[in-house]
């Protein structure tokens, strides 16, 4: 048995037990662990996760409500699997971004490049017009052939 089947089948136990105290002895027997130091680490897991309250000093644990919700919401199996779901929406929002970003780099680069070319002709047109102007008012300069 793995880790977090075992974990999430205390929590039930505990769960399925209701307001009842539960202590470590108890949850030595149910899973055979081999001495109470290992159902103290499970119960101290619990607890650093807040889904059991210890009372005081005495060797009694009780489920929380937030334990009560996290067994009703599938317990740790489900728990893993929403985070292995959350890392693939993470690497495909990841991609996506990666895509837009290199998309809109394209983009601009080609914008760059006609607002180049924009510039290029408004300068050349206005040396033509600019010319005219002063073939206009200066028509010594520009002799007629």
């Amino acid at each position: 048995m793995d880790y977090i089947d075992l974990l999430t089948k205390c929590l039930l136990i505990m769960h399925e037990n209701g307001d009842k105290n539960i202590d470590t002895s108890t949850l030595r027997n149910k899973f055979g662990f081999s001495n109470n130091d290992e159902a103290i680490e499970v119960l101290e897991k619990f607890a650093k996760d807040g889904y059991v309250i210890k009372y005081g000093s005495s060797d009694r644990w009780q489920i929380s409500i937030d334990g009560r919700l996290f067994v009703e919401y599938g317990g740790y199996r489900q728990h893993k699997a929403d985070q292995d779901l959350n890392r693939e929406y993470q690497l495909g929002e990841n991609k996506r971004a990666f895509e837009s970003n290199a998309y809109h780099t394209k983009q601009g680069d080609k914008l760059n490049r006609l607002t180049s070319w924009v510039a290029f002709g408004t300068t050349v047109a206005a040396v033509y017009y600019f010319l005219e102007v002063v073939k206009l008012f200066f028509p010594c300069l520009f002799p007629k052939t």
